[in-house]
Order: C-alpha cells, then structure tokens, then sequence
C-alpha cells in the first residue's frame, strides 16, 4: 500500500483495493452497500460531496454497510496503525496506571517483609512468605 497522508486516506484506499479486488464496480458496491455510487466514490477519493470544499471522511455507519458489502470486517478496512495522538493519549492514559501497579507492588513487599518479621518473632520454624 502506498504512503498515506491521513488515516481517512488509509481506510479510502482500503475501500478501493477490497472493492477492485472482488471486481467490483462503483456502482456494484454502491449497489451492494446501499449507497449512492457519488458517496461510494467521494469515500474513495476523499471529496466532501455536495460542492463543498474539503476532504471527506467515511462514517462508522457508510464504513459497517461498505465491509458487509464488501464481505469483511469494519476492522479489515481501518488504518494499520493508530494515529500517533491516539498513541500519546492512550499511553498519557495509561501512566497513571502504571505507576499505582508499581506503588501497590512497594507497598506488597513492604507487608511480606513485616508478616516475615511477625513470624520470625513468633515461631522460628515458619515457612517462608
């Protein structure tokens, strides 16, 4: 696949590749989708449609009737790779996760180390903790 500027260009160019692949018409798809072939074509060129100016995004809805059409999953035909703001955000999201798995494993082998001094008091044959 070739080099895409955004992730909408990514799920167009998918769309256009499943669709040529199957030897599917526009119009075909289009047929098959339940859309009209001028939608089908603006998702695949990335036009806003009804003269406005702009690039044009497909829909969860135009994106779940396409890959039934087209025999596949709505996932099949999303970007491989998130976009590298959903990465930050999911990893600025995860951080503070992360550091309270650390803070409960301290606090984890800070209890070990005194329930190993309780039973080291009371009875020298314990089993070790």
């Amino acid at each position: 696949m070739r080099d895409m500027e955004t992730p909408s260009d990514e799920v167009a160019a998918k769309i256009r590749d499943a669709r040529k692949v199957l030897g599917l018409t526009m119009a075909e798809l289009a047929e098959r989708s339940g859309l009209s072939r001028n939608i089908v074509s603006d998702i695949e060129n990335g036009r806003t449609g009804s003269g406005r100016k702009g690039r044009r995004a497909v829909t969860i809805d135009e994106l779940v009737v396409i890959s039934r059409a087209l025999g596949c999953a709505p996932a099949a035909l999303l970007p491989d790779r998130p976009a590298p703001d959903v990465i930050e955000a999911v990893a600025t999201s995860t951080r503070p996760l992360a550091e309270r798995v650390a803070e409960l494993e301290s606090e984890l082998r800070s209890l070990r180390g005194g329930l190993r001094r309780l039973l080291a008091a009371g009875d020298d044959n314990a089993p070790p903790v």
